[in-house]
Order: C-alpha cells, then sequence, then structure tokens
C-alpha cells in the first residue's frame, strides 16, 4: 500500500473513531482493541511475552530509564538500541533526518528518532511506515477536518526534522520544517516566503514571532498550534493578540501523540487510541500523572509507561467521552518541594509560580524559577536591578505562598535570564527531582 493510500485510510478511520457513539459502545470498542493489542504484544515482545493480555494491571509500570534500557527486547522488530543510536545521532549532527533502519525480523524500514532530553536522558522513538500514516492521519484529521476540500501549507518549527512529519505532506497539504539550529533572520525569512496557513511552533518561538512583527506577513495563516513546550497564559494572550487567531495546544511526547484539541478548543486525551490510568500527585486530585498504554503502537511498544507530566483534568460540553485537560501544567521534575519545621516535605506546583509572577511582576515577558536545594530557589529576570520593588513583592508574595503550605520560604536569589540555547525547551519552573 502506497503512502499516500495509507495516510488516507488513517484520516478516514480516525473520522470513525470520532463519530458519536453511546458510551457503552465506544469502551466496548476500546476493550477489544486493547486485548487485542496485547496479544499481539506478548507474542512479538520478548519483554512481554507470557503476560497476560485480558489483565493489563498484571504488566509491569516503567519509565523512561526502563523503557531505554529494554529497549532490544521490548520492541517487535528486533531493532537494536546502539544502531538505532547511532543512526540517530548522525541525523541530530548532519541535519538529515531522511534515513532509516530495517528491522531484522521482517525487513521493513522503520523511522528512529531522538527526543529532546528535557528531563536529563533522551528517549529515543521507533515507527514503521504504517505507523508514521497512522500519526498523520489522526493529528490531520483531528486538526484539519477539512483536509481533502481546501489546500493547506503547513509550517513546523521545531528542533528536529522526522520521517514522521514528513508523512504530512501529501494531497492538498504541503508542509516545511523549518529548524530551529538555523539562524533566526533565515527562519523567520522562510516562514515569510512559505506564508502558511498552519504553523506550529514551541510557545518561546511563537512569543518571539509575535515581538518580531512578523504576524503581517502570514496573510493566509489560519491556525496556530503551540507544542513542546508548556503553554503559559501570558503567552498564549501574547501571541494571539499578535496574530488575531486563537492558539491551540498539542500534546506530543516521545512516548506518542497523546492530546489534541476539540473543536471547542478543549484539549482532549486521545483515548480513542490508549489507556490512560492516573496517579494523582495531591489528595484533592487536582493533578495526576499519567500512565499510558498506546494500543496502537506496535514496533515499540508503550505499556503501562508512566510519564512524568503534571496534568490538570477538565471538563468540556463537546459530547467527546474521551477525558478533558484543562492544562498540561509541566513535568514532575517541575514539582517545587518545600521543607516544613516538622521535616515533611509539602508540594508546589509551578501554576502557582506563574500565577504569581502575573500577579507581582507585571510586563515581565521572560523569566525562570528554579530550586537548586532544598531551602534554595532561584529567580531569573532580564533586568533584575530595575525590577526591585516588584521583586520585593515578589519576595513578600513568595513568603506567603510557602507560609501556606506550611513551608520554609528558605533563600531566594535574583540572578539575570537568558533566553535557552537554539533547539533547547523553555521551562519556567524548575524544580528538583524526587529523592
Amino acid at each position: 500500500m502506497s503512502g499516500g493510500l495509507r495516510l488516507l485510510l488513517a484520516w478516514w478511520r480516525e473520522g470513525r473513531l470520532l463519530a458519536p457513539r453511546p458510551r457503552v459502545e465506544w469502551q466496548t470498542r476500546r476493550s477489544r482493541d486493547l486485548r487485542a493489542h496485547l496479544e499481539r504484544v506478548a507474542r512479538d515482545s520478548p519483554f512481554y511475552r507470557g503476560q497476560d493480555p485480558s489483565d493489563l494491571s498484571s504488566w509491569p509500570a516503567i519509565g523512561k530509564a526502563e523503557w531505554m534500557e529494554h529497549f532490544d527486547r521490548i520492541n517487535t522488530a528486533g531493532l537494536d538500541r546502539a544502531l538505532c543510536e547511532q543512526v540517530a545521532l548522525r541525523a541530530e549532527t548532519g541535519r538529515d533526518f531522511r534515513p532509516v533502519v530495517f528491522s531484522p525480523r521482517n525487513g521493513r524500514a522503520v523511522t528512529i528518532g531522538l527526543s529532546s532530553g528535557t528531563s536529563g536522558s533522551r528517549g529515543l522513538f521507533a515507527a514503521s511506515d504504517a505507523e508514521r500514516a497512522l500519526w498523520a492521519g489522526t493529528i490531520l484529521r483531528r486538526v484539519l477536518p477539512d483536509l481533502f476540500t481546501h489546500g493547506h501549507r503547513i509550517a513546523l518549527v521545531l528542533r528536529s526534522d522526522s520521517n514522521l512529519y514528513r508523512t504530512l505532506g501529501a494531497g492538498h497539504v504541503r508542509f516545511r520544517h523549518h529548524d530551529l539550529y538555523q539562524p533566526w533572520k533565515r527562519l523567520v525569512e522562510g516562514l515569510s516566503a512559505q506564508d502558511p496557513t498552519l504553523l506550529a511552533a514551541p510557545p518561546s518561538v511563537l512569543a518571539m514571532l509575535s515581538r518580531g512583527g512578523i504576524a503581517p506577513q502570514m496573510r493566509r495563516l489560519r491556525q496556530i498550534l503551540s507544542v513542546a513546550e508548556v503553554l503559559d497564559p501570558d503567552v498564549q494572550l501574547e501571541v494571539e493578540s499578535a496574530f488575531g487567531l486563537p492558539v491551540r495546544q498539542i500534546y506530543q511526547c516521545t512516548e506518542g501523540l497523546l492530546a489534541t484539541p476539540c473543536p471547542l478548543g478543549t484539549l482532549h486525551l486521545h483515548e480513542e487510541h490508549m489507556v490512560v490510568e492516573t496517579e494523582w500527585l495531591d489528595a484533592e486530585r487536582t493533578r495526576f500523572r499519567p500512565v499510558i498504554t498506546d494500543f496502537r503502537r506496535l514496533t515499540q511498544p508503550v505499556v503501562r509507561y508512566r510519564l512524568d507530566d503534571v496534568l490538570v483534568p477538565g471538563s468540556c460540553a463537546c459530547g467527546r467521552h474521551a477525558r478533558a485537560i484543562a492544562r498540561v501544567e509541566g513535568r514532575c521534575d517541575d514539582l517545587l518541594r518545600l521543607r516544613t519545621p516538622t521535616g515533611a516535605e509539602a508540594i508546589l506546583f509551578p501554576d502557582f509560580v506563574r500565577r504569581l509572577v502575573l500577579e507581582t511582576l507585571p510586563g515581565i515577558r521572560d523569566w525562570t524559577f528554579t530550586q537548586t536545594a532544598p531551602d534554595r530557589f532561584g529567580l531569573a529576570l532580564p533586568e533584575p536591578g530595575r525590577t526591585s520593588g516588584d521583586v520585593d513583592n515578589f519576595r513578600f508574595g513568595w513568603e506567603r505562598l510557602c507560609a501556606s503550605r506550611g513551608a520554609s520560604a528558605g533563600i531566594l536569589e535574583i540572578g539575570r535570564w537568558s533566553p535557552p540555547s537554539a533547539g533547547t525547551k523553555l521551562r519556567r519552573v524548575v524544580g528538583m527531582s524526587a529523592p
């Protein structure tokens, strides 16, 4: 089957999955698809061989470290991690992302890529041609439901290209990757020349484009998607004001395409394709860590994979059964872990710091807040000397915030902010990893 036909079929099937149906029927189909997938994984993956396909809860829950450590035994294509990493690193350094590896088991091409490694270790992903088409069909159906009636020009601004993204270029869609490693002036010129209808980029890049006055040059732009980083509300408002368009978020990571917005703009988990277990991070159940099982991905199975992200549950009136997400707040590594007088640990979520910055540092668009020790924190600002009065307000607010958690504010140091290097994700709040 040709790549274009695969994409068309995936796009059509995704439309069927999103069609309104009774919840019982929707859940029955998911359970059937999950069982069939687990049977294939238990048969083809040496790591999971012998697991019970009828009982997902009996399968081991793993994180990125285990997923990478056992890469050779988890994947079902007989891929060697060392070779895959060599191919992926060569693509990164040479900026040529077309090479693939071939499965020793069936001889089929497999696309290989690396994550950006914001958690301190880089993840490796592998996808077959069929899985590439499924990914492309899924995202195009959810983002561009008029794919085959209107022409589209997609501009994707990211650290690296991939055969996965190139699959988007088919039919009425013209796709172009804009490399974040190229000089900024050249990147802006490339976007202006393309004049895209859909722009997908990290929030930090969207903010820079908004401030650079490029919006009037994108006369045909109809959609803006935020990808790869946490979308802060102030950045969203800034971009929407500059471009006159709403900014929608795509939630994707090395482990898969996890959530896209519905027609109302609410982010929904892709529970048509995966099971999402919740590990609640607080007693009030306001935030959770997702544990995902993707029952469409076979080359590199994702079964009970514990993500590092912090999700805030939401609600939506669109009628979809898949759970709504109010926002992706950050990583578990972004949680601030405070000391209490009794020696206990109090958790502070990144969103509290973001709100405090907005309230006490008006007009400050670039900043980071970092925890470097249990009782030591750093706030970085572009011009700390010129905002001393507001910094005092922030200090007072920070002390009150910590006191509300029964914890000490510790030592707060003020430093100078500098933008992240090209291709590096911006993290506003960076906490300490759990011991």
